[in-house]
């Protein structure tokens, strides 16, 4: 059997496509080089391709020629329209012939290699300054990791053949044993990797059973829930129901009023300082009308807050700051919790091994009352709506090393974290000269305004946030983590 395969690589998206034919390929192949083609011999036939790709509408209607083509063949082809419709004009992109594969390293190479010709600099001297500073860490790390943009299931498809990596398929029968139910293991219900409620809809995890989903809802994921629920609602974080929802505490409501379908009412904690929030909130000590806050010009939120009557009494102006107070308890550990086992979901099962004992604190059968701190940035530069979430394992033998590291970006809050593995022979990364050494081997050092923060208290609290209102009106909201 023939084949022909390529790869379509830009900064923020790639295609990779296979032909196979007990015929031969031949055809399609000489089409697919053509479309890409930078000169053509008419005498020889003889084609001259570059790798290195630039966008046009010369190259788009070459493209959607060779689509109408082949379209009834096999209507998968429309994934290159799309890939070379989303380019920008004069965006530079790689078309590299006979291959399917990329590694972690080359793509580091070739996403270095575009964003510096679509700044105009030289890729040569990018990439080597790149390799400079990275080799080292490019040797020692692989990096796993998802993206909410494109549709992903991992893990063993077969729904017979899966074994749950939480639980091994025992949670079902554990807890019909308590509850003298007899339960089997099931996989009915479609596992979200990352949490559907943090925007993505993408990531599926074809080894969670239904129990230890259910188990995870209800502890560390409803935690993590609670602790981003702000950002969920602000920064407009659509859920499973594709809705904004509502946030509904002991003293306000915070809805948001903009276009879009109504937003869906749910109790929620968190605890955070939210410093500067600007003219999209409506501050209001009486009930809102909904239909009028929609008419002024520019307000897509209304939040609703009680005055205490000491607040009331003293009231001579609106307040600087105002306690939002919480329905729920916070932990957090279990926000610690639910980053790792967001981790361990977006990796390939062969990949699991040396996570034993961390699968076993994640199911609460191990207890941990310390635990490394967890690096927070808060910056717009990598803003996303949709949870992103990155893995470094360390390939070689050096456990002065974390085995792993989770990166997870959320609107404008970036989570850097040691994935522990509580083995005695692997350091724990809890003093500040282990920690160190792990810091300043990755190059999150490079970027300023991080914060060091200890997730390591399990007990659940009562959490309030503190709205500081501005003076003026802001560009764009400032938020301060405090413990």
């Amino acid at each position: 059997m023939k084949s022909f395969e390529f790869v379509l690589y830009g900064v923020e998206k790639e295609t990779y496509w296979k032909a196979e034919s007990k015929d031969n390929v031949d055809e399609f192949a000489r089409d697919v080089l053509l479309c890409f083609a930078s000169n053509v011999n008419p005498q020889t036939m003889q084609i001259s391709i570059g790798c290195t790709q630039t966008s046009s509408k010369k190259l788009k209607g070459r493209i959607l020629a060779f689509i109408e083509k082949y379209e009834s063949i096999d209507p998968r082809i429309h994934r290159i329209r799309k890939f070379v419709s989303s380019l920008q004009e004069g965006e530079h992109f790689y078309f590299l012939p006979y291959t399917s594969t990329l590694s972690r390293k080359e793509k580091y190479k070739l996403t270095m290699g575009l964003m510096a010709q679509n700044s105009g600099r030289d890729p040569e001297k990018d990439i080597q300054a790149m390799e400079a500073g990275l080799g080292d860490f490019l040797k020692t790390y692989l990096i796993d990791g998802k993206s909410s943009r494109k549709k992903t299931a991992i893990g063993e498809p077969s729904k017979k053949k899966r074994m749950c990596r939480f639980c091994k398929n025992t949670r079902a029968e554990s807890e019909g044993i308590l509850t003298g139910k007899q339960t089997k293991t099931t996989f009915r219900q479609e596992a979200h990797a990352i949490s559907e409620a943090l925007g993505n809809k993408t990531i599926i995890l074809h080894e969670e059973c239904d129990a230890c989903n259910h188990y995870f809802s209800k502890t560390c994921e409803k935690h993590i829930l609670t602790y981003l629920k702000f950002y969920v609602t602000f920064f407009k974080v659509k859920n499973k129901d594709n809705i904004i929802p509502k946030i509904k505490g002991k003293n306000f409501e915070l809805t948001y009023i903009g276009k879009g379908k109504d937003a869906l009412s749910s109790d929620s904690a968190g605890q955070d300082n939210i410093d500067g929030l600007g003219e999209e909130i409506n501050i209001g000590n009486t009930a809102t009308n909904t239909e009028a806050a929609k008419s002024i010009t520019g307000v897509d939120f209304a939040l609703m807050y009680t005055l205490t009557d000491e607040e009331r009494a003293e009231a001579v102006s609106p307040p600087e700051q105002i306690p939002l107070k919480f329905y729920e308890k916070l932990s957090f550990q279990e926000i610690y919790k639910a980053l790792v086992k967001f981790s361990l979901s977006v990796i390939e099962t062969k990949n699991l091994e040396g996570f034993e004992r961390t699968i076993e604190w994640l199911a609460g059968k191990r207890a941990e009352s310390t635990l490394p701190k967890i690096a927070v940035l808060e910056s717009y530069q990598h803003f996303t709506r949709g949870a992103e979430l990155t893995v470094y394992r360390r390939v070689n033998g050096d456990s002065t090393l974390p085995l792993a590291v989770g990166e997870f970006q959320f609107t404008f809050l970036k989570f850097v974290f040691i994935i522990p593995t509580f083995i005695d022979t692997q350091d724990k990364f809890l003093d500040d000269h282990e920690y160190e050494r792990f810091w300043s081997f990755f190059m999150f050092k490079m970027a300023a305004g991080w914060k060091y923060q200890d997730f390591s208290d399990a007990t659940e609290k009562e959490f309030v946030l503190s709205m500081r209102l501005p003076s003026k009106p802001v560009q764009a909201p400032e938020e301060h983590i405090n413990e």
